[in-house]
């Protein structure tokens, strides 16, 4: 799979947050938790699949696939870095 380049442009100002509660500064894991989390509102909302880290069943990897197979991870999990 080759590498993708997403520019994106805030149209508000980004608050992530550090463990106290200050925005100071752009959090890189909150934004991607943020980013992932809204693309698996797309991605369910659209009738797709994503995993569930919670759920014993649902998890990515697939671990019945091989990692080059289709299925091995849902399509959210491309999504990560």
């Amino acid at each position: 799979m080759e590498p993708k380049e997403w520019k994106l442009k805030a149209l508000t100002n980004i608050w992530t947050g550090d463990n106290k509660g200050k925005g100071d500064r752009l959090v890189p894991t909150g934004l991607m938790g943020s980013l992932r989390w809204w693309f698996e509102v797309l991605v369910r909302g659209l009738g797709g699949k994503a995993c569930d880290p919670t759920a014993e069943n649902v998890r990515c990897p697939n671990k019945d696939k091989e990692p080059h197979k289709a299925g091995h991870h849902c399509v959210v999990c491309v999504l990560r870095p």
